[in-house]
């Protein structure tokens, strides 16, 4: 079970730095205060509340972008999606080739948190998570092995559909991008028109 009272912690989230002037599509290494606790507990990437955040972008009527796992693993994964709310349902995605998509969320600065395991249930470890957050126009979102990673024998890929592609190879200790602790990791953003995703256990988008 997730605690209701560090969800709400979660959401009053405010203390960050961002790299100044960071451009839509570009890195932005932040330093960020995660709850402690169950791994159902959602840790997102927080919006800027001071500084030079990335200019309101003109197409946030536009079309969601979504939210993607694609399974090139020799077993079956577990994921479910959490938010300020709390939890949903496991899903299965099949093993090599199965696809898993959603729609990003539409709530402003509501966090997400995309929780990926190789066992059924809301397991506290090991999870890989993708976690995001839609505010401004943009989507914030990184990849956290925080509550552990089940994939260390075939690594992982980070994608967008702009370019971004950014691979960790087994046994995946040793990947800059991702938050390993609170504050070692990079957020990135783009246009809440694109979309995000996990590729696993392969090297490619």
């Amino acid at each position: 079970m997730h605690s209701i009272t560090a969800l709400a912690a979660v959401a009053t989230m405010t203390s960050f730095v961002l790299v100044a002037g960071t451009p839509v599509g570009e890195s932005a290494k932040i330093s960020i205060p995660f709850p402690t606790g169950e791994a159902a507990v959602t840790a997102h990437p927080p919006v800027p509340t001071f500084g030079t955040a990335p200019t309101e972008q003109p197409d946030v009527a536009a079309a969601l972008g979504n939210s993607n796992v694609r399974n090139y693993c020799p077993y079956p994964i577990y994921l479910y999606v959490c938010n300020q709310q709390g939890c949903g349902s496991v899903v299965t995605v099949a093993a090599k080739t199965g696809t898993w998509s959603a729609p990003i969320s539409s709530t402003t600065g509501d966090g997400v948190s995309i929780k990926i395991g190789t066992a059924p249930g809301e397991v506290q470890k090991a999870i890989l998570q993708l976690e995001y957050t839609n505010s401004n126009g943009l989507i914030y979102f990184d990849a956290s092995q925080v509550n552990g990673n089940p994939f260390t024998q075939y690594g992982y890929t980070l994608t967008d559909n702009v370019g971004l592609e950014e691979w960790c190879p087994p046994p995946c200790t040793s990947c800059p991008f991702v938050f390993n602790t609170p504050t070692d990791g990079t957020v990135y953003n783009i246009p809440n028109s694109d979309s995000i995703g996990f590729s696993l256990c392969q090297h490619s988008g």
